[in-house]
């Protein structure tokens, strides 16, 4: 016990940059397959049409309808493409407005945006889905960002209406519809309530969008050039006042993406995890078999005393593992609250999944940590029995 004090009082520098390394290497590891899980699993949801394109706008702006700004960049449609353009729009309420409910924590503070349930049919044939019919005092609640999906569903189990504008709502659907309204890189829709189309006249457009589905063999290139033609129109001699400054995307676009960034994340994340955790080890390795060198007039003491080779093995073993283990220790209780944050953040892509991720990350610290260990002990202990 005194000699383990003594190496974590003169090697404290040492072992709190191995403690450091090793939670990197958790979190990375984790958070890496989480993250790239997560990516890929709300990719699909993410990307309900070949293309998107959107563009917001203010009550001042006068470019405020996207189907003249395409026209005017030169993108043009097919007769057998189906296109369904649509408007959203803001009055100014937050989540917790609408809903009436005490809770103003950060998952509720996001403005609700409409959309008139014309416009929102126009989405649904694209999507080859059934169109819907609303009373006036009916409306539907669609979500799908998943910090916010549990508060509405929460919500919706025990109560069955909206407050819009002083006035109640009776919602029409049992459960929060989930899909996205557009093609993009993630799930992005807060919460949209689908109305009536009189609800939206006194309301500001906040956007104007499209959704796009091609047609013929060459749906590829019909994409490519929808896309390119969106990002080439932004020079320095472009009438914005007249155009707006319109986005877009394809799925296609998307999905390169996404494989180019799941990649980069996976790669740094293994190599950086990999590297610190057998550097680490590596560190501890040969620091307790420098030990042993210096160690060894007090081995030699205790040989003379009378102690057996099994009872020197043990010393050497407990030391060993008390010596390997406190800097994973504390590694694994920093990466814990680390886990937790870096999982806030990707619990925007999608809810992440951390048990299989844990998993491997677990197995690969377990194979490593024996593999060190279990030689450091055995080089330790050669090198005390061929010297006493």
């Amino acid at each position: 016990m005194k000699q383990i004090n003594s190496k974590v009082n003169t090697n404290f520098i040492s072992m709190s940059v191995i403690c450091l390394m090793l939670f990197i290497t958790t979190v990375m590891l984790s958070t890496g397959f989480s993250f790239k899980k997560a990516l890929e699993s709300g990719l699909e949801e993410a990307t309900p049409f070949d293309a998107s394109a959107y563009m917001y706008v203010s009550p001042q702006d006068k470019a405020q309808d996207i189907e003249k700004s395409l026209e005017y960049i030169g993108v043009k449609f097919d007769k057998d493409d189906k296109v369904a353009y649509y408007n959203e729009y803001m009055d100014g309420s937050k989540i917790y407005d609408i809903f009436n409910v005490n809770d103003i924590s950060q998952n509720m503070n996001y403005e609700v945006e409409y959309i008139k349930v014309s416009d929102y049919n126009k989405i649904m044939e694209l999507d080859n889905e059934k169109i819907v019919d609303l009373k006036e005092n009916e409306v539907l609640i669609t979500s799908n960002f998943s910090r916010v999906l549990p508060v509405i569903e929460n919500y919706m189990k025990d109560n069955n209406t909206i407050k819009i504008q002083n006035k109640t709502y009776n919602i029409k659907n049992k459960e929060v519809i989930e899909h996205n309204l557009k093609t993009e890189f993630m799930k992005t829709n807060l919460l949209t309530v689908i109305v009536n189309d009189k609800l939206c006249d006194d309301m500001n457009i906040s956007s104007s969008s499209v959704n796009v589905n091609f047609a013929g063999n060459n749906k590829e290139k019909r994409e490519a050039d929808f896309t390119n033609a969106i990002y080439s129109y932004k020079t320095e001699d472009t009438d914005y006042d007249k155009i707006g400054f319109v986005m877009g995307t394809s799925r296609d676009e998307i999905y390169e993406g996404n494989k180019g960034t799941t990649t980069i994340v996976l790669f740094v994340g293994i190599y950086i995890g990999i590297v610190f955790l057998i550097s680490s080890m590596a560190v501890l390795a040969l620091q307790q078999l420098s030990e042993a060198s210096d160690s060894m007039d007090r081995y030699t003491s205790l040989r003379k005393l009378g102690v057996n080779m099994k009872g020197i093995n043990k010393t050497i073993f407990i030391q060993t593992l008390v010596y390997f283990s406190i800097p994973v220790l504390l590694s694994v209780v920093h990466s814990v609250v680390g886990i937790k944050v870096a999982n806030q953040f990707i619990s925007m892509y999608n809810q992440p999944d951390i048990g299989v991720a844990s998993f491997i990350t677990a197995g690969i610290f377990i194979v490593v940590y024996i593999i060190y260990f279990y030689t450091t002990y055995v080089g330790y202990k050669n090198i005390v029995k061929n010297n006493i």
